[in-house]
């Protein structure tokens, strides 16, 4: 498990050691998050951005460069059948159908 602070609020977060086995809906991704016990969620977009740059650019906690769901709705269309994503392999920020299935990575609050 990492911890890292995320600038733009002050806080830390607890970000799971590994991803989830498979790729998952946006919907299957809160639910699975939500499974791991109290306070475990999919991470901002904010809380994603930070992860790349603390973590993955540095060779930490195994991510795969490749597209990682947050919880962050669509922010472009303002439609709540999309939400926000990152691209690992260059922090290109866009959004997707929820139905699509992408990786995920657990956080937690402390």
């Amino acid at each position: 498990m990492f911890t890292i602070n995320i600038p733009e609020t002050n806080r830390k977060i607890q970000v799971a050691e590994l991803d989830f086995k498979n790729e998952l809906t946006w919907h299957d991704a809160v639910f699975s998050c939500e499974q791991l016990g109290e306070g475990w969620r999919l991470p901002t977009i904010i809380e994603l951005q930070s992860i790349l740059k603390e973590l993955h650019s540095k060779g930490l906690g195994s991510f795969k460069s490749e597209i990682y769901w947050s919880i962050s709705e669509d922010e472009f269309e303002n439609d709540t059948n999309y939400a926000m994503y990152l691209l690992f392999s260059n922090g290109f920020k866009m959004s997707d159908s929820k139905d699509w299935e992408h990786y995920v990575r657990a956080v937690k609050s402390i």
